[in-house]
């Protein structure tokens, strides 16, 4: 086995910084974007699908020419930096809609119509914030930590990268609603815009870049497509085998999480106090049991790791849909968020081993493809389709019916789960396999 190569601190500081406020930022978009278009603006759950799957396309575009472009100029620190000032200036935006901006906006017109501008100005603005976002955090980011990281550390990397997440939905769910109680959203969303901006502004000091002289010769528009071109994928098998493992895990995880807070809050009657504290004791736990497991994979390997993270996932999901229990619900989270963390190091780590070193770049846009895109559409889809059998409703601030979630959400899911089994043992299996390196 290969000696561990160690990252020093200014990578570290950087990788967390950027990875935690990147997330942050993401967490805002998935949950509260969600409540503030149905609560604040009048929106339906087929208006939150809409938004989901139109910022699932931005984002997977913007990523593929976004990524070509920065491979092309052989550059990062540019695109992380000032993608992430821009994505801050959008989300601190959303802090100027609300329904009596727009009633004073058009004063003449209907409350229908109110409503309609609305939803549509939050859904166009997500898609704009989703282009900067994309650009600097899953096109430029991503590609320079696989840059910066190697086969003998990248376990520890995406032990740490799998539990971020898990402490933005923290921070997000129980600082977040206490804020938005307290302050509105408006307060919420500029302070979330701001601490973007400065992660941006930080980022230009944090980021080291190695200087590239040799000009890259190659057509753009041939980056653009290399990732999806037959060739490429015959040539990289368990890369494009584990591009699938993780978009079906990532199709499992939205068809519950896009409407998790709708389910507690309206089907099990839990305010956000209480969802705060089960998520809070939720994910410390989770993110410890992550990032102590991700060290090991480095040292053991990843195969029988992903299978237990597969495992405790998909299992949690289906007692999920039979519990009711607070505490009950509080252990099986726990072990639900554990299992999602040690799958996604495995699949996370599996990618950067297999991405052909010259072309990082190229293949952030295809990740997205698999990982967002595919599952934006499909998943809150399938989440959707899976509440209309629901027969409870409540009415919301502007006295529209909206049906609640039910436990089909999580029955779904875990439908959904278990097809990532066939792909990640196709990707574990000896696979005689040649890797293209270059264009």
């Amino acid at each position: 086995m290969k000696e561990r190569t160690k990252l020093d601190r200014q990578v570290w500081l950087a990788i967390i910084i950027l990875g935690l406020v990147g997330q942050l930022a993401w967490m805002v978009e998935n949950f509260y974007f969600n409540t503030f278009l149905v609560k604040e603006i009048g929106g339906t759950t087929k208006d939150i699908r809409n938004m989901v799957a139109l910022s699932g396309i931005v984002a997977t575009v913007t990523t593929i020419f976004m990524g070509a472009w920065s491979d092309k100029l052989k550059k990062r620190k540019i695109f992380i930096s000032l993608g992430y000032i821009i994505w801050g200036i959008v989300t601190l935006s959303f802090a100027f809609i609300s329904k009596e901006s727009l009633e004073t906006i058009l004063p003449s017109s209907s409350p229908a119509t109110v409503i309609s501008v609305g939803v549509s100005l939050v859904i166009i603005l997500d898609c704009i914030m989703t282009f900067f976002g994309s650009t600097a955090n899953d096109a430029a980011f991503n590609a320079w930590i696989t840059e910066t990281t190697d086969e003998t550390n990248r376990g520890s990397v995406e032990g740490v990268l799998g539990a971020l997440p898990l402490l933005a939905m923290l921070l997000i769910t129980g600082l977040g609603a206490i804020a938005i109680d307290l302050l509105g959203y408006g307060v919420f969303f500029g302070i979330i815009g701001l601490m973007v901006i400065l992660c941006g502004v930080g980022g230009m000091f944090l980021i080291k870049e190695e200087a590239h002289p040799t000009k890259d010769q190659t057509r753009y528009f041939q980056k653009v497509i290399y990732g999806f071109r037959p060739s490429t994928v015959k040539a990289n098998k368990k890369l494009y085998l584990t591009f699938l493992a993780q978009c079906f895990f990532s199709i499992s995880f939205q068809v519950f999480m896009t409407y998790i807070l709708i389910y507690f809050e309206h089907n099990l009657g839990y305010g956000m106090i209480e969802y705060g504290l089960m998520l809070t004791v939720m994910i410390i736990a989770s993110s410890v049991l992550g990032i102590i497991l991700g060290r090991s994979v480095d040292r053991k390997g990843k195969a029988g790791f992903g299978l237990v993270g597969f495992g405790m996932y998909v299992s949690s999901l289906f007692l999920l849909a039979l519990s009711r229990n607070y505490f009950v619900l509080m252990a099986i989270g726990t072990i639900l968020l554990t299992g999602d963390i040690l799958l996604v190091t495995v699949l996370s780590a599996k990618i950067r081993d297999e991405t052909p070193k010259n072309s990082v770049g190229l293949f952030q846009g295809v990740r997205l493809f698999f990982v967002v895109l595919i599952p934006m559409v499909i998943g809150p889809t399938l989440g959707e389709w899976s509440i209309r059998s629901s027969t409870v409703t409540f009415l919301n601030e502007f006295g529209e019916t909206v049906l609640v979630p039910n436990t089909g959400i999580f029955w779904m899911a875990g439908l959904a789960g278990l097809l990532v089994v066939i792909p990640f043992l196709l990707v574990f299996k000896p696979m005689s396999q040649p890797t293209v390196e270059t264009k």
